[in-house]
């Protein structure tokens, strides 16, 4: 009895580090405007473009797939250029050429003063396998999403609401002094 669950534990340590060899992709990395993936405190006004970039380096021969999506029932984002979003996209890919995705996304007003992460689901299947042997889920960034801000409408500080102009102190004086000439009769 002892002997068979030995050899039964034998066996499938040596499964468990036979497919664990097979599992692991080189690298999957993802970036928010060339900063590695999460980044957080990021504010984004309505409008602003942003790039998010992901890259998959395989251990071989692979098929790379990418989503990028957000959780909310309204979209929080708009697109610019690059891949597509919301579609699930393909790349062909080994270890001496990465998949490479990209989006420039800008922010919208449906999330305006609210916070909307930009989540990015992969996966990686090697050559005629539809299982995938490596596979991530993971939020690129969290940004804060702030109204847009037109050079007409900047909010004004209650300090540069009551500032002087330098130049009218200038003018008070100069304003006197013609004044106290006209009274005196000095024309």
């Amino acid at each position: 009895m002892i002997r068979s669950l030995l050899y039964t534990f034998l066996l499938l340590l040596a499964v468990i580090s036979l497919s664990s060899s097979d599992v692991d992709a080189r690298s999957i990395k993802a970036y928010f405007n060339c900063q590695e993936a999460t980044v957080e405190n990021v504010s984004l006004q309505v409008g602003e473009p942003f790039t998010v970039d992901l890259y998959m380096t395989p251990d071989g021969d692979s098929f790379a797939y990418a989503t990028l999506m957000e959780p909310g029932y309204t979209n929080a984002y708009g697109s610019i250029s690059g891949d597509p979003m919301w579609d699930t996209l393909t790349r062909r890919c080994n270890e001496s050429g990465p998949a490479h995705f990209s989006w420039v996304l800008a922010a919208n007003d449906n999330w305006v003063n609210g916070t909307a992460p930009v989540n990015i689901h992969c996966q990686l299947n090697r050559e005629g396998d539809t299982r995938p042997y490596a596979l991530a889920y993971f939020t690129v960034v969290e940004a804060r999403i702030l109204p847009a801000e037109s050079d007409t409408e900047k909010p004004v500080s209650p300090a540069q609401a009551s500032a002087v102009p330098a130049w009218a102190g200038f003018l008070v004086l100069v304003s006197i002094s013609l004044l106290k000439i006209k009274r005196d009769g000095r024309t």
